[in-house]
């Protein structure tokens, strides 16, 4: 699959998530970063990413 292929797919599924569920995403992603970088403990499905 070529990398220009594989944007349109990611976008494609981007599109499909709900504004809300983007929202949560991401808010759990800098939630993530965060403990991260103040080493507090988080749970490993956190890190899966």
């Amino acid at each position: 699959m070529t990398g220009l292929k594989m944007a349109k797919v990611g976008l494609r599924e981007q599109n499909r998530l709900s504004g809300a569920n983007r929202n949560t995403l991401i808010a759990g992603g800098i939630m993530a970063n965060t403990a991260e970088i103040f080493n507090f403990p988080v749970p490993d499905a956190a890190q899966k990413e």
